[in-house]
């Protein structure tokens, strides 16, 4: 017989590794490091996946009615403890037992069997007020694993409350491979942001008034006096900054011939999907949003810092030189390039006046790991080289990003019930403007 204990164990040494896997994946830069990464966390999922695979032989359905029935027995001032958004944890007698029950109830409404009122309270949506009584809010494993390790710690999540205490066959899904599919453009935006948990709606907060011309001082002036001479009255200034909040939905149908497979299998599909598709949506708003109807892209924000490119329709290495030089050199520190990938082959073909590449491979790294000793990356959701804004320089935490913490998802089996198929979909609250314009800087089209 196998043994659940030790399975449990290795099971959690290989989540643990997974997680550091990620993180590292994450935090690369450059294609050929997280290429590197993504290899090892492919061999590292094939070895995960067949622990989870013993561990479900060894589990006996009566382990599972226990807990559930251990839940169902508790009063309704202990249940009411368990809802970790409102409560934030602090009355939960048995968090391991709760994000378990939570996993276990969501995989029994995706395949559409009944639950009690305590179950149904347990994944009900807290905040989202356009939810409705038949949405649910996606566990916190499976919501951490879509927006990731920094999102999570932001909005005041943390990966090892997370995962202490857990079954090791409920940890983030993205481990199990499931459906085969090209990967699709990374997103990155999210995990340089900063990001605020938001609950109204509007997020408001003050800003000092900054400019090249006034100072960095928010119109306090400094004057030279005598003793005993009048000083001069000032006062700093503050201005009022507001971030509006937006409902992003996705869509998306499973048969019911998926339902009745392995629930594993099926929160490892919609995981992936969610995470893929939401954060693609986010990346792109994040860059070019309009600012109506969705957040505001960096691109369109009013005051940020702009020059002319020298020749039209390319970008030139005096070009990048030009860019660096419109931050303030205190506001560089945090700064990077994202760029669309058309301007990455136009640099790489950028020589001197003797046929040489300005842009080789460094003794640390690979080809153009840095940009005048900045890091960059590519993108396909900037516009085409040779238009205003297919490069950005700046620094990317003075992105605010407000968002609700729930992922609400819901569920309609009348819509496709024809072609035997089962329709989901998933909603997130989000907001985002660049607070500090003066942190950023883009490059236009040739003057005239």
């Amino acid at each position: 017989m196998l043994d659940l204990t030790k399975l449990k164990a290795l099971g959690s040494k290989l989540n643990e590794e997974l997680s550091k896997l990620l993180e590292e994946r994450d935090a690369a830069e450059g294609d050929e490091a997280k290429v590197a990464i993504a290899t090892k966390i492919e061999a590292k999922k094939v070895e995960f996946a067949g622990v989870v695979k013993d561990i479900e032989e060894a589990k006996s359905a009566a382990k599972r009615r226990e807990a559930l029935t251990e839940l169902d027995a508790l009063s309704a001032k202990e249940a009411s403890n368990l809802d970790l958004t409102a409560k934030e944890g602090a009355e939960a007698k048995d968090a391991g037992k709760e994000l378990m029950a939570k996993n276990d109830i969501f995989g029994k409404w995706i395949r559409h069997e009944g639950l009690s009122g305590n179950e149904s309270a347990l994944i009900r949506p807290t905040h989202s007020a356009k939810a409705g009584d038949d949405a649910v809010t996606l566990p916190p494993l499976m919501t951490m694993n879509i927006m990731g390790k920094r999102w999570a710690d932001q909005m005041g999540l943390t990966a090892k409350a997370l995962a202490s205490n857990v079954d090791t066959a409920l940890i983030p899904q993205e481990y199990i491979p499931s459906v085969l599919q090209l990967p699709g453009e990374a997103a990155h935006i999210l995990d340089f942001a900063t990001v605020l948990p938001c609950k109204t709606g509007v997020l408001t907060f003050p800003r000092l008034v900054q400019s090249d011309a006034g100072g960095e001082y928010g119109g306090m002036s400094f004057t030279w006096t005598s003793e005993g001479g009048e000083k001069t009255d000032t006062e700093p200034e503050f201005e009022q900054v507001t971030i509006t909040t937006y409902e992003l939905s996705g869509y998306t149908e499973a048969t019911n011939l998926m339902l009745t497979r392995s629930a594993i299998t099926l929160e490892a599909y919609l995981t992936n999907l969610f995470r893929e598709g939401v954060r693609h949506q986010l990346d792109n708003v994040f860059l070019t949003g309009s600012g109506t109807g969705q957040p505001l892209g960096v691109v369109n924000t009013t005051g940020i810092r702009t020059v002319a490119r020298g020749t039209a329709g390319t970008v030139l290495y005096q070009d990048l030189v030009n860019l660096e030089g419109l931050l303030r050199a205190y506001h560089r520190s945090g700064a990077r390039w994202i760029m669309n990938d058309g301007v990455r082959s136009a640099l790489l073909g950028t020589v001197d006046g003797q046929n040489r590449p300005l842009f080789a491979a460094s003794v640390a790294a690979g080809v153009l790991d840095r940009l005048l000793g900045f890091p960059w990356l590519t993108t396909e959701r900037l516009q085409a080289i040779g238009t205003s804004g297919d490069i950005v320089f700046g620094d990317f935490s003075q992105y605010y990003v407000a968002m609700e913490q729930d992922i609400v998802v819901k569920r309609s089996e009348h819509y496709k019930f024809q072609n035997n198929k089962v329709a989901y979909t998933v909603c997130v609250i989000v907001g985002g403007r660049a607070v500090q314009p003066r942190a950023f800087a883009i490059l236009e089209d040739a003057s005239s």
